[in-house]
């Protein structure tokens, strides 16, 4: 399982009741830029996202299970989609998206990716699920 490698070589950069958060940012020779987050949340995670990015981000659920909610913000949706996820599961979320992921019975292992940093991603509050 790779991100058991992933996670014992990248830094902790947050940890709290609901999660931890192990992240990685690597610079190619070519100057693109890919950052990679280990994120394992508890079983009793309240939602973990409620967001969306000025860029694209790929999810792989490798461990457990979620539901994934999303609502295309850039293009004034009012629908939310739910999205049951089985590890292994892969999936695109494309920049205007918002998304956030709520546990299903246990915890689950997300690994995220991007092709910039997480600074340069523009983060930006939506509330799609309410605790």
């Amino acid at each position: 399982m790779f991100y058991v490698v992933l996670d014992a070589e990248m830094p902790l950069v947050h940890e709290d009741d609901r999660r931890s958060i192990h992240e990685s940012t690597i610079t190619a020779e070519d100057g693109s830029v890919v950052r990679t987050t280990v994120i394992k949340a508890n079983a009793n995670a309240d939602p973990l996202g409620n967001h969306y990015h000025d860029g694209d981000e790929h999810f792989t659920l490798v461990d457990g299970e979620a539901i994934l909610f999303t609502q295309d913000v850039w293009e004034g949706s009012h629908l939310v989609n739910q999205t049951l996820l089985v590890a292994p599961a892969a999936v695109q979320i494309p920049r205007g998206v918002a998304h956030t992921f709520t546990p299903v019975d246990g915890p689950f292992t997300l690994v995220a990716s991007t092709s910039c940093s997480y600074e340069d991603l523009g983060t930006h509050t939506w509330k799609l699920v309410r605790v």
